[in-house]
């Protein structure tokens, strides 16, 4: 659970950079800055990427430990059906 925490972490910073990149760039098309625009876009379109990358690995995470958690339910019924339960 630590790592989905931090990636939830890092996922409320590429937040507020998806917002301050994109706040910019419509005040930089606004003036008629476009060669800026491009820049701004091209890092608004990088930080995207990153964030769904971020969503990407955090499912990966939480299907794994809850993949994990269910082989070990499984395990401790058959365990217990075979009567191989030993305290």
């Amino acid at each position: 659970m630590r790592g989905t925490g931090i990636i939830a972490a890092s996922q409320r910073f590429e937040c507020l950079k998806i917002a301050a990149y994109g706040k910019l760039a419509t005040w930089q098309r606004t003036l008629g800055e476009d060669e800026i625009v491009s820049v701004l876009e091209a890092t608004l379109f990088e930080e995207k990427d990153a964030d769904k990358a971020l969503t990407d690995k955090a499912y990966r995470d939480i299907n794994f430990m809850h993949q994990r958690k269910m082989d070990h339910k499984i395990i401790l019924i058959i365990t217990i059906k075979n009567g191989t339960l030993r305290s």
